[in-house]
Formats: C-alpha cells, structure tokens, sequence
C-alpha cells in the first residue's frame, strides 16, 4: 500500500503562520492588511495574492511572492499546529510496512522544517515540493513518485488540486473534510485524520 499525503490542511493546520506572513507582506506591498479566509489558504502563494488583489500588476506579485517566501521560509512556518493524531498515526503505518510519501504545494526549505519539527521526516519515501523540477501539479509529483498507479494507491488531501491530480493520475483519493478545501467528488471522506487508519471501510 501506497499513501501520498498532502500537508498544509492535511497533516497540519498552517492558517497561523500563513495568514501572519501574508498580512505583514499586503501591508508592505499594497498597504493594507488583508486577511485570508478559511476558503483562500491552499494554493500556491502566488494565487493567493492575485485572489486578494486582482487589480494588482504583475511586478507587485512577484515582489509580495518573493517578500512572503522570506517572511514564511524565516520564522513564520514555525506557526503551525499538527491535527490530532497524525504523528500517532503516521508511526503505525510505517511500523506496518505502508510506504509513505508527501506532495505539497510548499516549497521544500519550509516543508523538511516541519516535518523535523514534527519529528516524521524520516517516515516518508520520498517528498515532493512545488520549487523541485518536474513537480509542477499534485499529477506530475505523483508520477514522479510512483510511476504507475496500483491498486491500492491513494492521495489523501483537503483541496481540488489533491483531487484532480488522484484522478489525472489513477488512484483513489480520499477528502480530508477538516481541512481548507472543498471538492466535488472523492472516492472517501474523512472528519478526522485517525479514520483513515482505524475505519477499514476507508483503507
């Protein structure tokens, strides 16, 4: 058995570091502090910044990207709390012998810093960022990853792009519903991320 992770709304609820950084950056670049919503944390920054400021110019999201990159990757990825059993859970599968593997949206620097902090890091196979080449979706990491689909192959995130990926792809996915995201249609849904290992009507 397979399981590729997403991580932000998935293994950890990120919003207050994300949300610091962004509002210290939209008050320096476009001089007011604009504050995300539930529904906006998930994509890539970049997104991010041109949901909040559509009228913006290009040149003004590249710099408020690049200003985020240096406020998030230097202190405020610190800001992140794990959801209730994922380190639990995650030691009992890999005790089992599930291979375990990470694909996220964050770029790499922040994403090995959590997954120290949290102590997992050395629970996964193999971790795909956005910044790493050829990682461009959630299909091209999981294909990067994996190579071909199996049968018990499964994407477990909480947005769209987790989704489209597990069906470009070919394997299940399974809707973190506690998360940030919202999708049309999943194979499961969980409320909580311990049913994933203790509801064997999921896996």
């Amino acid at each position: 058995m397979r399981l590729v992770f997403d991580l932000d709304g998935t293994l950890i609820d990120s919003r207050p570091g994300i949300i610091e950084a962004f509002e210290q950056v939209s008050k320096r670049v476009f001089n007011q502090r604009h504050t995300l919503s539930h529904e906006d944390i998930g994509p890539p920054v970049r997104k991010m910044f041109l949901r909040a400021f559509p009228d913006a110019d290009e040149k003004s999201i590249e710099i408020a990207n690049k200003y985020f990159r240096e406020t998030y990757d230097g202190k405020s990825w610190q800001n992140f709390e794990p959801y209730e059993a994922v380190i639990e859970t995650l030691n009992i599968f890999s005790q089992e012998g599930v291979m375990l593997y990470l694909a996220t949206n964050k770029p790499e620097l922040p994403t090995l810093n959590i997954l120290r902090k949290m102590g997992i890091s050395d629970l996964f196979i193999r971790v795909s960022c956005q910044d790493q080449e050829g990682c461009a979706t959630k299909e091209t990491m999981l294909r990067r990853m994996l190579e071909t689909p199996g049968k018990k192959d499964y994407m477990i995130g909480d947005g769209m792009s987790d989704c489209i990926g597990a069906r470009a792809f070919g394997c299940k996915f399974i809707f973190c519903s506690y998360g940030y995201g919202r999708v049309d249609q999943s194979d499961h849904v969980i409320g909580k991320f311990k049913e994933i290992h203790f509801s064997r009507s999921v896996i």
